[in-house]
């Protein structure tokens, strides 16, 4: 070849002669000059394998495969590919039994490559597929098709005298299901009656009768039936009842009167002093619930139904304890407690104690020590409850107090900035200014506060100072100023 001159390159073709769950890749025409050759399995995108013999086993039916042969040589790298998909040989066999007679199989080949020959022996092979005259034992059936792919069956040959076992009665609960243990050498069944089976065509359905029932099966082999039967006692299931729907007040108790069975269970087990017995009591449940109740009775059975009871709570009886406040250490406080709905309470406990002269009456007089949230629990002569709450600031005093940054961002927290005057007799004013010196609040109220806003406008975030003015119970004026932050 003269210089300057390149080789041609021949157009290669891969075959992937692939057969029996294996590839035997091959290039034609065969490259010279002992080009190498690479062959990859691909499955979609995926590779499976390399090699340079371009054999491949163990590969699986009805899979599209390619295969790629990469050829190296002078004229330059040469790449060819080629799908293929291996059809399964399959086998399918067909028994025919005759009663007292010698048995016949009828063997038949599908996918791979016809034709197809068939063998009981797995040494000689025919295109006859059926096999006659046989005794009853297991068969190896082997079918073998154009490109010598085998596919193999075993056939258990059964062809003797028909039997059937029925099988022990059954006792089952009404509601339940159990499968009759029948055995038989029949192709063919037909139960009477059929209610109460799942399937009256098979030899060993499902029965769930509603009551005891006796049945009969029919199997058949060939020519040949065989008649039996088979008892299902029926023990019936106890009628469950959870009683009748309740209302109570909220701290109320209530028992619940379930019958119908022998053993109970209540679910769920909330509230309840014992949820395995048929009138257990629930006890002061904070929340309208619902009961289910399963009863077993005494042969064992669980009730077919499992009824519910709702026990509806209505919402405690409000109490009004009085507002929140504050107080001067060393001073008393009158309380009181109002039945906001009037419904009868009359027996009162506070809690905590201290600085309480009486903690059983609606209106105690406490001297706190410190701060201190009073909880005041109210019952009625008929079993109802309430609650109620009131928190004490106690302050040392005479003095006006302020905190020293609010956040007026609406979130009910910290919104309003307010003075806590404690021993103050004559409350004088309050007022804000802002760092230029303007005033942008002021009151003589000390229960009103600044909301941050001058002239409906809310104020930028900065700096502002105060300045407090009462007097005391004494006579002693009180001035009081300071610095105050407001956070947007």
């Amino acid at each position: 070849m003269g210089k300057g001159m390149k080789a041609q390159c021949p157009a290669y073709t891969v075959s992937p002669n692939a057969a029996c769950g294996q590839a035997k890749a091959v290039v034609n025409p065969a490259p010279s000059g002992g080009a190498t050759i690479t062959f990859t399995l691909f499955n979609g995108a995926s590779p499976l394998g390399s090699n340079a013999t371009g054999v491949f086993s163990s590969l699986g039916p009805n899979i599209q495969y390619t295969i790629q042969a990469d050829i190296g040589e002078a004229c330059g790298n040469s790449k060819v590919s080629a799908d293929f998909t291996l059809s399964e040989l399959t086998l399918t066999t067909k028994s025919d039994e005759l009663c007292g007679a010698l048995g016949t199989i009828t063997a038949q080949g599908s996918g791979g490559k016809p034709p197809y020959t068939y063998s009981i022996d797995g040494v000689n092979f025919s295109a006859n597929n059926v096999f006659s005259g046989l005794i009853p034992a297991f068969y190896s059936i082997t079918v073998q098709d154009g490109n010598l792919c085998t596919s193999n069956q075993f056939v258990n040959l059964a062809p003797g005298p028909l039997t059937i076992t029925p099988g022990t009665d059954l006792t089952i609960c009404q509601g339940e299901a159990k499968k009759v243990a029948t055995t038989s050498t029949g192709t063919s069944f037909s139960w009477t009656p059929a209610t109460g089976l799942s399937d009256a065509s098979i030899v060993n359905p499902v029965a769930s009768p509603q009551v005891t029932t006796k049945y009969y099966i029919n199997a058949t082999l060939g020519a040949c039936t065989l008649k039996d039967s088979v008892t299902v006692f029926v023990n019936p299931a106890p009628v469950a009842d959870a009683g009748k729907d309740s209302t109570i007040c909220f701290g109320k108790s209530v028992q619940l009167a379930g019958s119908g069975g022998g053993a109970y269970q209540w679910s769920p087990s909330t509230y309840l002093d014992n949820a395995l017995i048929g009138n257990p009591i629930v006890m002061k449940p904070a929340q309208s619930i619902t009961y289910r109740l399963k009863v077993t009775g005494s042969n064992g059975c669980p009730s077919l139904q499992q009824p519910t009871i709702t026990i509806t709570v209505n919402p405690s009886a409000p109490i009004f304890a009085g507002k929140d406040t504050a107080i001067t250490l060393g001073l008393s406080l009158p309380l009181h407690a109002i039945d906001v709905d009037k419904v009868g309470l009359d027996q009162y406990t506070w809690s905590p104690a201290d600085g309480l002269d009486n903690a059983f009456i609606p209106d105690p007089v406490t001297t706190p020590d410190r701060e201190t949230t009073y909880t005041i629990n109210a019952t009625s002569p008929d079993g109802c409850e309430g609650v109620g709450h009131i928190q004490i600031r106690v302050f040392k005093g005479p003095q006006i107090y302020l905190p020293t940054a609010f956040t007026p961002n609406g979130d009910g927290h910290n919104d309003i900035l307010r003075i806590i005057a404690v021993g103050v007799r004559d409350f004088k004013h309050f007022t804000v200014f802002n760092r230029y010196g303007q005033r942008v609040f002021h009151t003589t109220d000390p229960a009103v506060g600044w909301s941050g806003r001058v002239n409906g406008t809310m104020s930028e975030a900065g700096t502002f100072t105060w300045i407090a003015e009462g007097v005391d119970f004494n006579g002693i004026l009180i001035q009081r100023q300071g610095i105050v932050v407001l956070i947007r």
